[in-house]
């Protein structure tokens, strides 16, 4: 892990409990240290489940009784950015199409990066309504360019995906590879119990039996092989009723055996049990030909020998590790004649040996490591635009030419800072106490304090880029300055008088701020004060830099206690060369022209059994 810690909320539209998938990245996240809550459209009866925090953000019935169901997709979508909102995110995790508009809101009200995972083709499902399908398209056209990372469950979508939206980075691949120790366990009787079988063969189909998902072909086949039982493992009742109506036409309920779902940390005990386990889409929808279903890799977990649709994906993942057949979508015949293949197989060692490789090969405990290798990246990611940004700087001579101390008009507008900043710095160290200047750039601040009688131990330093952070100690010998995160002070709570930002939060996106101010809320003491300087309008000419406006309580534990608009606008000055200087008595009092604020803020008393943390800025 990268050592930075993220604040994700994962959207849902649905329970976690059943979801394998959104539970185990959610698990896998906390267990590396990231802060996960999951927002579900559901009920949540537990506020925490595998290490991560749950939140119910489903409307009342009535709203989904009373309002039509198009109108009831927005009001959800704003109980979802209202939730987001108050999670306060470093990054937005959205499973499936539904979550990307509650995402993209979220993204807009809190400036989290937006990861879209995306659990099928959504655009390549046959919907009822062509309307929806139309919508679908048009939300991941509109979000996928916005998003910080596209995640999927295949090769094929992920492909796909590159191609439609025309997507600079390939998506992530996380397949739906199952948690399962790393050595086989003997098989489980349970299932064979649950059903009074004991020795006659079980080929198993798990999950939803929807039309589309081939289990009316699979009864069928079945007819043929006489002493071969099937086992709906999870069905609903409507589809259970469904079936049970086709084998009674067929002459199999006898032979037909259908069970609830039973949970997800049991699973794979109750697939162990079959002899078979089968996954057969229709060829009805560029989705299920791109798919690899979440059951057939539980299967290879619990040991199965796989039967599966003849496509692409599944194709490619059967046939090249030799760990099962493949039929022809719709021909009973072929899948009798795979079914009958298949049955004897889970006592051929040969067999069994391609599909402990495959197992070996397709668990979470190795797939995990792309996950955690993006939010490694996501988290790594501020830090490396600001070096990147900084480093463009030193590349511009431009740029030090504009910033330079004898630039036009520069001295003057310094000398206006140094005359407000340095009274409120000195004002908060009248108690005694050190001072940190966090972005300390190459010390000109600590320089000043020194210059100005503040001893040089009690004067303390902090940038991003190193070789910044030895500028500055070489400039002010004696004074404490490292190179570090401003989002991960290493400094001791409560332990400064006075902390400076100058210039540093317009560098940041505002999840990254909030961060940064509750770091800063954190290291001071009671009565210790935080002075900030920054930009406070948009520089068109430098979209690197993003105004800054600082509530009442810019996070929690500080209140602001003063704010004053200072600094003629630097391009202004530039543009009026020999002249800025002469006239900046006079542009200094257009209020409009002063594009940079100087606050002075106070940490007040932590609440009782509370810590510093962030409330309100952008």
């Amino acid at each position: 892990m990268s050592g930075r810690t993220l604040r994700v909320t994962m959207l849902l539209h649905k329970s976690v409990v059943h979801d394998s998938r959104v539970r185990r990245e959610a698990r896998a996240l906390a267990e590396a240290g990231h802060d996960v809550t999951v927002l579900e459209l559901a009920p949540v009866a537990a506020a925490t489940l595998d290490g991560f925090t749950r939140r119910s953000v489903l409307p009342p019935p009535w709203v989904r009784r009373a309002l039509p169901f198009q109108l009831y997709r927005l009001v959800f979508a704003g109980s979802f950015a209202t939730a987001i909102r108050a999670t306060r995110p470093d990054v937005i995790h959205a499973h499936d199409a539904a979550m990307l508009l509650p995402g993209l809101l979220g993204r807009r009200l809190t400036g989290a990066r937006l990861v879209y995972d995306a659990h099928e083709l959504a655009t390549g499902v046959p919907y009822r309504d062509g309307r929806w399908a139309t919508f679908v398209g048009g939300i991941e056209r509109l979000a996928l360019p916005r998003v910080a990372a596209v995640v999927t469950v295949s090769d094929g979508i992920a492909e796909h995906l590159a191609a439609r939206y025309g997507l600079r980075k390939r998506p992530v691949v996380l397949r739906n590879v199952p948690e399962a120790p790393q050595e086989l366990p003997p098989p489980d009787d349970r299932l064979r119990r649950a059903v009074g079988e004991p020795v006659a063969p079980l080929v198993l189909h798990q999950g939803s039996a929807a039309e589309g998902r081939g289990v009316e072909v699979l009864l069928r086949a079945v007819t043929g092989l006489d002493d071969v039982h099937l086992v709906l493992l999870g069905p609903s009742e409507a589809e259970a009723e469904r079936l049970a109506g086709v084998a009674d036409g067929l002459g199999v309920t006898r032979r037909l055996h259908v069970l609830p779902a039973v949970p997800v940390e049991e699973l794979l005990a109750w697939t162990s049990g079959a002899d078979v386990g089968v996954s057969l889409l229709e060829d009805s929808c560029e989705n299920h030909r791109l798919a690899l279903p979440n059951k057939v890799f539980e299967y290879l977990a619990a040991g199965l020998p796989v039967v599966t649709s003849d496509l692409p994906e599944l194709r490619s993942l059967v046939t090249e590790r030799g760990i099962g057949w493949v039929a022809r979508t719709g021909d009973a015949d072929a899948l009798r004649n795979a079914l009958a293949a298949a049955v004897p197989g889970r006592h051929d060692p040969a067999l069994g040996a391609r599909i402990a490789a495959a197992r070996d090969e397709l668990r979470w405990a190795r797939e995990r490591w792309r996950l955690l290798a993006l939010y490694d990246a996501l988290a790594a990611a501020p830090r490396l635009r600001l070096q990147e940004t900084y480093a463009s700087y030193g590349r511009d001579p431009g740029k030090e030419r504009a910033w330079a101390r004898d630039a036009p008009g520069a001295r003057e507008a310094r000398a206006e800072l140094e005359a407000r900043l340095v009274p409120a710095v000195l004002d908060g160290l009248a108690g005694g106490g050190d001072v940190l200047d966090v972005g300390c750039g190459t010390g000109w601040l600590l320089e000043l304090l020194a210059d100005g009688g503040v001893a040089t131990q009690r004067l303390l330093g902090l940038d991003l880029l190193p070789e910044r952070a030895e500028a500055a100690a070489a400039a002010v010998p004696g004074a404490g300055v490292v190179a570090g995160d401003a989002a991960a002070l290493p400094y001791g709570d409560s332990s400064m008088a006075v902390v400076t930002l100058v210039t540093v939060l317009s560098s940041l996106e505002r999840p990254e701020r909030h961060r940064v101010l509750a770091e800063c809320a954190r290291v001071l003491r009671p009565g210790g004060v935080l002075v900030v300087y920054d930009v406070r309008v948009p520089n068109p000419a430098n979209p690197r830099v993003r105004p800054v406006r600082l509530g009442r309580a810019p996070a929690r534990g500080l209140h602001r206690t003063s704010s004053a608009t200072l600094t003629v606008a630097p391009p202004l000055r530039r543009r009026l060369g020999r002249a800025a200087g002469p006239l900046h008595p006079l542009l200094r009092r257009v209020p409009l022209l002063r594009t940079h604020r100087l606050w002075t803020v106070v940490r007040d008393a932590p609440p009782e059994g509370g810590g510093a943390g962030c409330a309100s800025a952008s």
